[in-house]
């Protein structure tokens, strides 16, 4: 994928706000962002690994009560982390779709 500089410079507004609005809720910064300063692909990050990134900001309660964020919980901080999840997968080049079908058999206008 080509970038205008135009481009570039929304994504990484957008890229560092997203960083600034996650460390101020979560405390910390996503494990995404710190391994990589580039725009990952979907052949290098599956969903299940996104998943299993973003997870690690849930508590041991919370992964033992619900399983997974991708379910049909809908207790604020799981919904949150859904919407990143949801968003980051976007971004990634996935379809609403696979998106829709990985997160319990959402139909893709509830990703958008």
């Amino acid at each position: 994928m080509h970038l205008t500089t135009f481009d570039k410079q929304v994504q990484d507004q957008f890229i560092d706000s997203f960083k600034s609005t996650f460390l101020a809720k979560y405390g910390t910064i996503p494990e995404i962002f710190i391994k990589e300063q580039k725009v990952l692909t979907t052949e290098e990050l599956t969903l299940h690994d996104i998943e299993n990134i973003i997870r690690q900001f849930m508590t041991t309660k919370e992964q033992l009560l619900y399983g997974s964020f991708t379910g049909k919980v809908r207790k604020r901080d799981m919904v949150h982390l859904r919407m990143i999840f949801m968003m980051v997968t976007r971004d990634l080049g996935y379809t609403l779709k696979e998106i829709g079908k990985y997160c319990s058999d959402r139909h893709h206008s509830t990703v958008i």
